[in-house]
């Protein structure tokens, strides 16, 4: 997100994520917008995320689901 976020992007009133966060997707296929379910809750199969720290070091964040509404999540550590 470090591309599309802050002063002089796209986005500049958006923030960076903080540790705590748990910023939440859903996958949508099709003109329709069909969220990509598997068992009522969005999929993640095949979907991977990653998180850069502030050192610039990446590591695989677990997807995991919302408990409010099963969307897809990561929190940032």
């Amino acid at each position: 997100m470090s591309n599309s976020v802050g002063p002089g992007t796209i986005t500049p009133h958006s923030g960076l994520l903080a540790s705590g966060d748990q910023p939440q997707f859903v996958i949508e296929l099709g003109a329709d917008k069909k969220e990509y379910r598997e068992l009522g809750k969005p999929s993640s199969t095949g979907v991977t995320a990653s998180l850069i720290a502030s050192d610039g070091g990446v590591q695989a964040a677990t997807i995991t689901h919302a408990n409010t509404d099963s969307n897809c999540q990561v929190t940032v550590p």
